[in-house]
Order: C-alpha cells, then sequence, then structure tokens
C-alpha cells in the first residue's frame, strides 16, 4: 500500500491510499495495448478517482532517502486515460493509468541528447 499524493501543477488535488498491483491484474483490466513496459496501474484504495480535469496529474510518493535517512517526495507518474478501448469500462473503476515518470525523463534525455 503507498500513500500518494495527487497534485498538479498549480494545486495539491487530494491524498489517496494506492495499491500497485501486479502486471498480470493490470493486463486483465486494461488490455495489453495500453499497458506497454512504460506504463502502469494502480488500484485506488481510499480517496477519490481522478477526474476527467485530474488527467496529468503526478502521483508522488514519499520514500526514504537511503542516503540520508530523511524522506522525500518522488514522481512516480503521470495519470493517463487509456489509450485504446477497453473491453468492459466498469471493470477499471477504482483503477488508474500512469506513465511511468522514469522512463519519461530517460526517454526525454535521449531525444535531447539526439538534437
Amino acid at each position: 500500500v503507498v500513500h500518494a499524493t495527487i497534485a498538479n501543477t498549480t494545486e495539491k488535488i487530494g491524498s489517496t491510499e494506492f495499491w500497485f498491483p501486479s502486471k498480470e491484474e493490470c493486463l486483465s483490466k486494461f488490455g495489453e495495448k495500453n499497458l506497454p513496459y512504460f506504463k502502469f496501474c494502480a488500484r485506488i484504495l481510499k480517496g477519490s478517482p481522478l477526474s476527467i480535469s485530474d488527467r496529468g496529474a503526478g502521483i508522488y510518493t514519499r520514500e526514504k532517502s537511503p542516503t540520508s535517512g530523511s524522506f522525500q517526495f518522488h514522481l512516480k507518474g503521470i495519470a493517463i486515460d487509456p489509450e485504446f478501448p477497453v473491453l468492459e469500462p466498469n471493470i477499471t473503476r477504482g483503477y488508474q493509468l500512469f506513465i511511468n515518470t522514469d522512463y519519461l525523463t530517460e526517454y526525454i534525455v535521449q531525444v535531447l541528447g539526439k538534437n
């Protein structure tokens, strides 16, 4: 269980409790096309599902730094909608898709490095 803060660039949207299910569970909810290796899903345990206006909000997890021992916030993902239709929209209720920001950062660095 991860306690996460949902925020966009201007305001904190809310604090939600998420659980990161297995890749297989996410695939069963969203389908293979919606879950390439750089995306993940989270199951919302406490709090409200994100509304349409919250898409693009970040999920920040609080993690303890192994070097300093202090807690730091880490941007784990950015909320997105499924790119492809899901078989049953009701089956995804209580779940949210995210793009992995570690992957996104690496991709941007590679693209900028080529230019």
